[in-house]
């Protein structure tokens, strides 16, 4: 029998595909070792580093003083720390076990590292997600997880050294391994190594994987695995006169980083609220109160998370109820608490809903892609806020104009969560129905 075409035409488009994943891979790489900073080279690594020389000293890996001693004895230059009063050690104990293996290292040969490390865990991870759709759109994948690698909070999380860009390849890889049924432990491992570092973006997910049986082993070994070493480490802490007093500096330095002036306050007088994606940076444009507008971001984050559960028991289990119910939860793991900027590659796992979407429900797809555009693949901030400049006309009166202009990420974070939740409770079900139909006529012949 004669070869189809559509078998040749799908290597060409599989082929072209990836050549344009290596293209956006190798530029972002380039940039993400270019960024220019008038600081540390990435600097949102010292944390890590002299966070973790501190702990094996037996000092408060939470007093800036001594990160500071630490980062210098390491070969660090004075000029190029940050500001710490916006680089206050908020991670938790369990993180710092990620600077262990570096703690002989000099500061530039482990940042060096780190960066590779973290650049290719990123990229990898965002290629496997791919896997995660049907074959025949797969090319189309692969193409929205380049626009992922290309847009400028992949560059940013990178380039700083964010342990975020470490978290996001661990879920991905997680993800990938559950949904296509590998070896379990590879999904507890990298489920718990991403749960020790930054917890609040890989709750949501784990929330699901523990609603489906057939994820709930692992992800239960995931969440045991947390709570273990997490204990240890608190442990451990407390075991040292020089460590005892870290609960006391963590809290205050929470305190200070949310408070009036702080770098994760969301009021409109932090000069970097514009880069945040949590919903509290547009709540706190109508409340002046931090329990005004944490309580109206819960009021909207709750009712939709609800949706999200009931949606997920409405459905039978389906490879298309599992992409759409992972999107929602990147979507809303991004609104509750404060997240910058650089975590927005989280969204990488919207790509097989999107995808999905597009097979089955074009019009629920092009939906979700126009409202995910501007968090996951192109970057339009800048040009709408550039043609509001230049055309004074276009703006938006009041708060209004700021939410449209300034506020953009946890707008359209807020409004793709709601979307991908909608397309979770209308369009699952439906596929699982029209599977069953499809079975009962083959049984019937």
């Amino acid at each position: 029998m004669r070869r189809t075409g559509f078998l040749r035409g799908y290597k060409w488009w599989m082929a072209a595909a990836w050549i344009v994943f290596a293209c956006c891979a190798l530029h972002t790489a380039r940039d993400a070792w270019h960024w220019d900073m008038p600081f540390a080279p990435r600097r949102d690594f010292v944390q890590l580093f002299a966070g973790a020389r501190c702990a094996v000293a037996h000092e408060n890996p939470y007093d800036t003083k001594l990160l500071e001693a630490q980062y210098l004895a390491a070969g660090g230059l004075k000029e190029h720390l940050p500001p710490w009063k916006w680089e206050l050690p908020l991670y938790p104990p369990s993180a710092l076990l990620f600077g262990l293996p570096f703690v002989g290292m000099r500061y530039d040969a482990a940042a060096q590292t780190w960066f590779w490390f973290n650049l290719c865990a990123l990229f990898a991870g965002l290629g496997l997600v791919t896997l995660l759709v049907e074959r025949g759109w797969r090319p189309l994948a692969v193409v929205l997880a380049a626009c992922v690698v290309w847009y400028p909070a992949t560059v940013l999380v990178l380039g700083m050294g964010q342990p975020a860009a470490l978290t996001l390849a661990l879920l991905f890889v997680a993800v990938v391994v559950a949904f296509r049924r590998w070896p379990g432990w590879i999904c507890v491992v990298a489920f718990g190594l991403a749960l020790l570092l930054k917890a609040q973006l890989a709750l949501p997910i784990l929330i699901y994987l523990l609603l489906v049986r057939r994820y709930r082993k692992s992800a239960g070994a995931a969440l045991v695995l947390w709570v273990v070493v997490s204990l240890g480490c608190v442990f451990w802490m407390q075991h040292f006169p020089g460590t005892s007093g870290w609960s006391a500096a963590l809290r205050a330095n929470i305190a200070a980083s949310m408070a009036t002036g702080g770098s994760a306050n969301p009021e409109p007088s932090n000069g970097t609220v514009a880069t945040f994606t949590n919903l509290q940076a547009v709540m706190a444009l109508f409340f002046s109160s931090a329990r005004g507008y944490n309580l109206a971001t819960y009021l909207f984050v709750l009712p939709v998370g609800l949706w999200w559960l009931a949606g997920i028991w409405r459905a039978p289990w389906s490879p298309g109820r599992d992409v759409l119910a992972i999107a929602g939860a990147a979507a809303l793991a991004l609104l509750p608490v404060y997240s910058f900027y650089y975590n927005l590659p989280l969204l990488g796992l919207c790509v097989p809903a999107v995808v999905w979407l597009l097979a089955h429900r074009l019009r629920w797809g092009i939906a979700a892609l126009l409202c995910l555009t501007p968090v996951a693949f192109c970057n339009l901030q800048l040009h709408v806020q550039h043609f509001v400049i230049v055309h004074p006309r276009f703006q938006l009166p009041g708060r209004l104009g700021t939410v449209v202009v300034e506020r953009e990420y946890p707008l359209a974070v807020a409004l793709s969560a709601v979307l991908l939740v909608a397309a979770l409770w209308w369009c699952a079900p439906s596929e699982t129905a029209d599977g069953q139909l499809r079975e009962r006529a083959v049984d019937a012949r």
